[in-house]
């Protein structure tokens, strides 16, 4: 019983005509030709008796049935009706162990109109893998059968039925790819209005805040971002780099302060987010990029940044948790000749001068003012470019420098 909470001949025989021949002997013999009979008349068998063909079953169509040995699964994109109505997702969504069906409001406003959950027990079930399940309807509840929950509305009254069991599903999931998942369904619930769905579907698989990205959103880079101070202003993340020879940025933000839960994601042929979980982490992400080298950032304003260099590997997923402290951050001093013009620090990978011009710009480690001493006042511990140029842009001097954590640094240049 339903919870109820608020809210497949007719044969045609051809005749055969027997021919003709002649001969050249002095006497001619005419050859009479005689045709043959058919031996079954039209419309009969070999017997002679009246034909009968051979009935041709319907195609079975989907519908309510709660014995699972009799549900029908189509090819066709899965519809049905829920609460009487007719019911044709306009969305699917995997989010953690919970398969959506869901009907969109309508025009700008935002939510779900109507919706059928499949909640997968917690543990002991991977959805990425793809599996195949069937439920019959006499089975008794248990922790082990998947929970069903329909969302309906009557009026403005939202109203959720919770299905323990009682319900006849077989459900077939493939393996999930690039973050889609295929399967089809036919389930049908015991309720006053025979509510039932049936057909195939593709599934968007999308991820609880705090999981990490699975092979199938390989090559990816993901990673804790530390807050040591004060949780204020604004967290932003970004990742560039120069893969095959082309750029590739990333960036995105979210407020510091607020309450867990929240994600931005920045969608395009990559997929960029920044998430705030359950016990008010940080955590960001890069999925689907080149596989290639970069370097991962994170910067809170005002306060301090963070980056480092990684390999991202076709087929894997990178690990590249960030740490933001102020604490850690060193000073450098720059002492130049030049009144005009701009100096910046670039991030060097390892011993090797980084390729990737952007970095600075990413980074906004860099100082306009014309003054014979320049201080960077915090500045992540690394190596790094000073990079000197005048105000046409032309670059005049660059020297490699390394700032230490905590610790002044000053350098000159010509």
């Amino acid at each position: 019983m339903p919870r109820l909470l608020a809210g497949a001949t007719l044969a045609l025989l051809g005749c055969l005509l027997a021919g003709c021949s002649t001969s050249t002997p002095p006497t001619t013999a005419a050859t009479t030709a005689v045709p043959v009979a058919d031996a079954t008349p039209p419309g009969a068998d070999a017997s002679g008796s009246p034909a009968v063909a051979t009935p041709v079953a319907a195609p079975a169509v989907a519908g309510h049935e709660l014995d699972a040995a009799k549900l029908v699964v189509p090819a066709t994109p899965a519809v049905g009706t829920l609460g009487g109505g007719r019911f044709a997702p306009t969305e699917v969504t995997l989010t953690g162990n919970e398969l959506t069906f869901a009907v969109l409001k309508a025009g700008d406003a935002p939510g779900v109109a109507s919706s059928l959950t499949v909640k997968f027990p917690a543990a002991g079930v991977k959805l990425a893998d793809g599996f195949k399940l069937v439920v019959k309807s006499d089975e008794p509840e248990s922790p082990a059968l998947p929970g069903v929950e329909l969302f309906t509305t009557v009026g403005d009254k939202p109203l959720i039925h919770v299905y323990p069991n009682g319900y006849a599903l077989s459900l077939e999931l493939g393996k999930r790819e690039a973050g889609k998942q295929p399967g089809k369904l036919s389930i049908s619930l015991p309720d006053g209005t025979k509510s039932y769905l049936a057909g195939s579907f593709t599934a968007e698989a999308r991820r609880v805040a705090g999981e990490p990205p699975g092979p199938d959103e390989s090559p990816a880079v993901h990673g804790l971002v530390t807050i040591a101070g004060e949780a204020k202003g604004e967290l932003e993340v970004g990742l560039i780099g120069q893969p095959a020879g082309q750029v590739v940025t990333e960036t995105v933000t979210l407020p510091v302060a607020g309450p867990p839960g929240r994600v931005n994601r920045v969608e395009s042929v990559r997929r960029t987010a920044l998430a705030c979980g359950a016990a008010g982490e940080f955590r960001y992400e890069h999925v689907l990029v080149p596989a290639g080298r970069y370097l991962v950032w994170a910067r809170q304003t005002p306060g301090p940044l963070a980056w480092k260099w990684v390999s991202v590997a076709a087929g894997t997923v990178t690990d590249a948790p960030l740490t933001l402290d102020a604490k850690l951050a060193g000073k450098l001093t720059v002492t130049t000749t030049q009144p005009e013009g701009t100096l910046r620090l670039i991030p060097r990978d390892g011993d090797a001068a980084s390729v990737v011009p952007e970095l600075s710009l990413s980074l906004a480690l860099k100082l306009d003012a014309p003054s014979d001493a320049k201080a960077f006042a915090a500045v992540p511990p690394g190596r790094y470019d000073l990079v000197a140029t005048l105000k046409s842009g032309t670059e005049w001097d660059r020297k490699p420098v390394e700032v230490k954590p905590g610790e002044a640094t000053s350098v000159t240049l010509k």
